[in-house]
């Protein structure tokens, strides 16, 4: 393979795939902003005929800052006619016009805006747009960053559809491969691989047939297992007398034990009441030859049980094939049933998630059109650059394979298959195998710009230690060159060079057998703290250097494989004083302190529960104990206290919503204080406050009240394991200077001066329940998932060959991490002979079969055998590899240097702070307070809130119905949702049903809301020039809870009620101008916010509706025109539908050309829903239409011009 040399290889001419390998530190970001300027200079493109594509939100951002940067330092080279950057200083050189290239350099920063440079899924997004008919997509689609919570529905519905009906012997035999978990997983992995070819158990019965005989095998093993059962228990102290009298040679007498150890398994086995699955230990004792030859011969009176026992396990036998057979049916039927689901619900909902993009795009690109859309693409974009390419999928690759086999546009892949780690989310090895094996071109960067030349020689050693480094022969490793900058000095240790930067730590066993994994863990952790320590002192006295700059705890990493590893690892450096951060990919919703906020929220539902109260109590948050739970428990007053401590957090939601209610907790709980004292305190507080935000914002997002926040929450923690969205990853917990503690994963792209890997002998430990997903060979490495119960050997060996392979991918990225010195861990540790360090350090054997059969045997070594092989490795290294013993443990804490703290004094501010300007709402008006966060109006006052627990009544209708805020968020949640002509009834029915569960109201409230509704949408409403009714309304011609801003003058109450002296309007003989001067509020100014409940259009008017579910009284005439009158103006509702009327009169000016007041504002209703009847009067209804003059006049004063 070339190297690539970012200036003297000719891109003039090329057309198609190139690739270009990078392995880690060879500068590959450097390459692409490189590539990018020779594109701009060389073909004459402009910024946006480039596309850059890379995978993660992060990398996206990184590329613009980096290709921004090197076009402007181009230009700034061009300015001077030198740089002190080589690839611009030989490029200057190379150019004979060099005031054309710094314009175009310049046009391209002018125009930075437009470049192309996006994730894949950004750019399928784009192509969908774009192209709308030459790809056949939706418009107006709605875009969510993952299936997972559909996915989880389908899930769950399948399993209540085909699988909680099975017979309970069939489940017990077959939940580990049938659960809810393994079925999502099953489900993600074919969604993320929609082409994968699917192995499933042959089925060459009839589908009923196949049924009636397993029932019948099934209750024939039924009967056996009753019979045998019986007989045990009968017979069981004979057989263990038979045993006991039994003359066997000493030899074999040891079977006797085993036997009669194994009778509490058959005891527990009978009483289990379940056929299958036949523990292990009972199958293989009554298997065996001795048991067969020489027991079975001298059974007498105890015969009967055996025989029945054989003849039992020839049927459970049977049973055991039907059983795999049904399962392997139901995980097909399960795929075939997710396909046509998720398709059709999506459609329903009108949404597509980032995969779906790519579906979508690959679908439209590879169909009989598809030629015309990869032309367009073509003509759109000359060059393509992809970053990360390891990181592909199959799908991915296809797409770009289209556009580059139309011959007009030139690709560039680059990425480094050595560093393809990320299988779980679906990139795809030998996806980047098909695409070198294709391409016209390859190159490699030979330099390594991240390492010191010594460590770089060792990792060369390590892996040019096998044939095979990363197992496939495609994958072939190139050793790299230092490139001897500055930044690539050698660690300074007491004033010397650290001449052998690659630590190998030796464990080993005093009693010189393996060691086990958990000790081996526990001594490792221990000594990477000493470690640590050892450093950070002599850090700090100025013996460890790193560019001449002592060590800091920051220059620190430890790498582990696991997010467990990392708690051991972080543990240890508590113990001895060491500040240590853990940087995660995890899920907050899988952390402990999720559930924990599961329990309080259900407490806080529910507080006269108090079983859940408790539940909420011993959470860590709160930090109740047993004895201290008891004490306040037997103290009536007390406990009674905490009761009502739940009910109040339960009315402040309702009154205030999710965020106040959780501030007030924090804070009365002292939350933030006790969390911090604890050991990892601040990685719980961190996730506490992080939940927290993200409850806030579901519950702002889907309007939930707490019903509908505590689901949300448990399908959150049900799923955790699915959802890998960003914004769900645990944040970092301290920004202070720490030992970074990360996983491989996390940790790819970063760099650290000294680096740990101590846990890289463990090895990927397949579950025995796993999905056996593989490459096939046979079938040109088409991915394959196996869905039988009990896949064959070679599928297993297959998978097994991937993992060992990403193992050794994981190895390679962990130590490439380091840049003067790296510390990993070996010896005869249980269960480390198949690792990938196993086979890197060990393995001579030509392929990668052989070494995991040859694994095994690494057992039989003993501790001067693996030092021996370690040794030969140091002497391949030529001394840059140094192996030690592992550090004996003495547990000194480390106490860093008190540093000097110069008294600072605050600099004294003797301004004015404008306290005037703000954002007001009309609750703010009206409260006295100048400054208040608007939420949408839900009507009632704060004295009709405090009803958590209705008694019940004896007659339901809209009277009885429960008041407050719940009530009134119930009702206008509904006349939100809810289509006003009631087409289809039945499905109006369900969907009030629905919302009554939803919000807790007992299902009795049906008929009454559901008429009532009814009633409404049919009453007729009358307008001074109109007359209609609700259910004529379009629903594509109304705007529910229009949210909208109002720049805002310098207002006070006395202005305001100036304008409103010189109308009367509906008030009669009430003196507005003073009615708005009772309420004295400060001059305010700044924006002023509301929410309008809904505003439609009918017959070219626009009108506004506001919902009221104002308990006015229990009689009809409590809601006749006069009642309403004396509420509109008690409660301010004139000024409030004052302020809606301007601001969708604004709203209509700038919006609508030929807008007239007087022809389109048709006016605004209040409707007060408990008062509405059948009759043709406008009971409950308040209608008026605002004077032109007064708009006008109320604009003029209220708003910024």
């Amino acid at each position: 393979m070339d190297v690539f040399d970012p200036i003297e290889t000719p891109l003039r001419g090329l057309a198609g795939l190139y690739l270009v390998e990078a392995s880690a530190g060879t500068g590959k970001t450097y390459t692409i902003s490189s590539l990018f300027v020779r594109l701009l200079l060389e073909f004459g493109l402009n910024i946006d005929d480039i596309l850059v594509i890379t995978f993660t939100n992060a990398a996206t951002n990184d590329l613009k800052e980096r290709i921004r940067t090197r076009i402007k330092d181009g230009i700034n080279a061009f300015l001077e006619g030198d740089s002190k950057d080589e690839f611009l200083k030989r490029l200057i050189d190379k150019t004979a016009d060099k005031n054309r290239a710094m314009e175009v350099l310049a046009d391209a920063i002018k125009s930075f805006d437009m470049a192309s440079i996006f994730t894949i899924h950004g750019f399928c997004m784009r192509v969908l747009k774009q192209y709308a008919f030459e790809s056949g997509s939706l418009f107006d689609t709605e875009l969510s960053e993952e299936n997972d919570e559909l996915l989880w529905e389908i899930v769950k519905d399948f399993w209540r559809k085909h699988i909680f009906n099975e017979s309970r012997f069939f489940l017990n035999y077959g939940l580990e491969n049938l659960k809810i978990h393994n079925l999502y997983w099953l489900g993600k992995k074919t969604i993320l691989n929609p082409s994968a070819f699917i192995i499933e158990a042959e089925a060459n019965l009839d589908k009923n047939y196949f049924e009636t005989e397993l029932k019948k095998l099934e209750l024939e093993c039924i009967e056996l297992f009753e019979k045998l059962s019986s007989l045990w228990w009968e017979l069981k102290g004979s057989i263990y007398d038979f045993f006991e009298g039994i003359q066997l040679p000493k030899r074999k007498k040891q079977k006797i034990e085993t036997f009669k150890k194994t009778m509490k398994e058959i005891d527990r086995y009978f009483t289990s009441r379940y056929l299958l699955p036949v523990p292990k230990n009972i199958k293989n004792l009554f298997s065996d030859d001795f048991f067969n030859n020489e027991i079975k011969s001298n059974l007498t009176t105890i015969n009967d049980f055996f025989i029945l026992f054989d003849l039992f396990m020839e049927k459970i036998k049977d049973l055991s094939f039907f059983y795999d057979s049904k399962i392997s049916s139901l995980k097909k039927m399960f795929l075939d049933y997710l396909k046509k689901e998720l398709d059709k619900r999506k459609r329903v909902q009108n949404t597509r998630s980032f995969d779906d993009l790519l579906t979508d795009v690959h679908r439209a690109i590879s169909n009989f059109r598809g030629q015309t859309l990869a032309e367009e693409i073509s003509k759109k974009y000359r060059a393509i650059l992809i970053d990360e390419f390891q990181d592909t999928d199959l799908l991915q690759y296809e797409i770009i394979k289209h556009i580059y086999n139309t011959g007009k546009t030139l690709v560039f892949i680059i990425g480094d298959p050595k560093q393809s780690i990320y299988g779980f989310r679906g990139a795809d090895i030998f996806s980047y195998i098909k695409a070198a094996n294709d391409a016209t071109g390859r190159w490699t960067l030979e330099f390594n710009y991240r390492s010191s030349k010594r460590l770089i020689k060792a990792v060369n050693a390590l892996f040019e230690n096998v044939k095979n480094p990363f197992i496939f022969k495609e994958l072939d490793f190139k050793p790299v060159k230092p490139a001897e900058t500055k930044s690539q000095g050698d660690l300074i240790i007491k004033g010397n060079t650290d001449t052998s930067p690659l630590k190998i730590w030796f464990l080993e066993n005093k009693d010189k057998k393996p060691i086990n994994v958990d000790d081996a863990i526990d001594r490792i952790s221990k000594a990477v703290a000493d470690e640590i320590v050892r450093l950070l002192y002599m850090g700090e006295k100025g013996e460890v250097l790193i560019d001449n700059k002592p060590l800091k705890a920051k220059d620190i990493a430890v790498i582990v494989r696991k997010n467990e590893e990392a708690g051991d690892i972080q543990n240890a450096l508590n113990r001895v004083g060491v500040p240590g951060v853990i940087y995660t990919t995890d899920n907050v919703f899988s952390s402990n302190e999720a559930e924990e906020i599961l329990r309080i929220i259900s407490a806080i539902n529910e507080p006269n529960d108090e079983s859940k109260v408790k539940g909420a109590l011993v959470t860590e948050i709160m930090g109740y104990n047993g004895d201290r739970l008891l004490e306040i428990m037997e103290d009536e007053k007390k406990w009674n206290n905490y009761l009502e401590k739940f009910e109040f957090y339960r009315n402040l939601w309702l009154l205030s919503g999710f965020i106040t209610m959780a501030r007030a907790f924090i804070s009365t709980e002292r939350v933030k204080s006790r969390l911090i004292s604890m050991e990892n305190g601040e990685r719980k507080l961190t996730n506490v406050l992080h939940i927290i935000e993200l409850i806030h914002r579901a519950c702002i997002d889907h309007k939930l009240n707490i019903e509908g926040a505590l689901k949300w929450l448990n399908k959150k923690i049900e799923m955790e394991q699915g959802s890998k969205s960003e914004e769900y990853q645990m944040r970092l917990e301290t920004d202070e200077e720490a030992v970074k503690i990360l996983t491989i994963h996390r940790s790819k792209g970063l760099e650290f001066p000294i680096v740990f890997c101590p846990f890289n002998w463990r090895k990927t430990k397949l579950k025995s329940n796993q999905i056996t997903v593989f490459h096939d060979e046979k079938n040109n490495y088409s991915l394959t998932i196996d869905i039988r119960p009990n896949p064959d050997e070679s599928s297993k060996n297959y998978m097994e060959i991937e993992e060992l392979a990403e193992d050794i991918r994981l190895l390679y990225v962990s130590l490439t991490r380091a840049k003067k010195r790296c510390y990993l861990v070996w010896g005869r540790i249980n269960n480390a002979d198949n690792s990938g360090l196993a086979y890197v350090i060990n393995s001579s054997s030509e392929n990668n079969k052989d070494f995991l059969m040859e694994g095994h045997h690494e057992k039989n070594l003993m501790d001067e055998d693996v030092k021996s092989i370690l040794n030969g490795l140091v002497e391949r290294s030529y001394g840059t590899i140094e192996v030690i013993p592992v550090p004996e443990y003495d547990g000194k804490m480390y106490i860093s240097n008190a540093t000097k703290i110069e008294l600072l004094n605050p600099k004294i501010f003797n301004g004015t702070i404008d306290r005037t300007w703000g954002v007001v709402s009309f609750s703010s008006l009206i409260s006295k307070r100048p400054q208040s966060e608007e939420l949408p109006d839900r009507d009632e006052d704060i004295k009709h809130y405090i009803l958590p627990f209705p008694k019940p009544v004896e007659e339901k209708d809209m009277f009885s119905f429960p008041q407050g805020t719940k009530a009134g968020l119930f009702i206008h949640d509904v006349l939100e949702h809810m289509d006003f002509s009631l087409k289809d009834y039945e499905d109006f029915l369900r969907f009030i049903e629905g919302k009554l569960w939803q919000y807790g109201f007992e299902k009795d409230w049906l008929n009454v809301i559901s008429e009532k509704l009814k009633v409404l949408v049919d009453k007729t409403l009358k307008s001074n020039k109109d007359a209609f009714t609700l259910s004529e309304i379009d629903n594509r011609k109304k705007l529910n809870e229009l949210e909208f801003y109002l720049p805002l003058n310098m207002i006070d109450a006395s202005g305001l009620g100036d304008i409103f002296h010189k109308y009367r309007t509906f008030s009669g003989d009430m003196d507005l101008k003073a009615l708005i001067k009772t309420l004295g509020f400060t001059p305010v100014c700044g924006m002023m916010r509301g929410f309008i409940d809904m505003i439609f259009e009918h017959n070219g008017r626009y009108y506004i509706v506001d919902w009221k579910s104002n308990f006015l009284g229990d009689r009809i005439e409590d809601y006749d025109r006069e009642n309403i009158q004396k509420v509109m103006l008690k409660e301010y509702y004139f000024l409030q539908y004052h302020l809606y009327t301007l601001a969708l009169h604004r709203f209509l000016s700038f919006k609508k050309r030929d807008y007239a007041y007087e022809e389109h504002f048709g006016g605004i209703f209040y409707i007060f829903i408990r008062g509405i009847t059948h009759d043709t009067d406008q009971n409950g209804i308040f209608f008026d239409l605002p004077e032109k003059t007064l708009v006008e006049e109320l604009e003029n004063y209220l708003t910024v011009h």
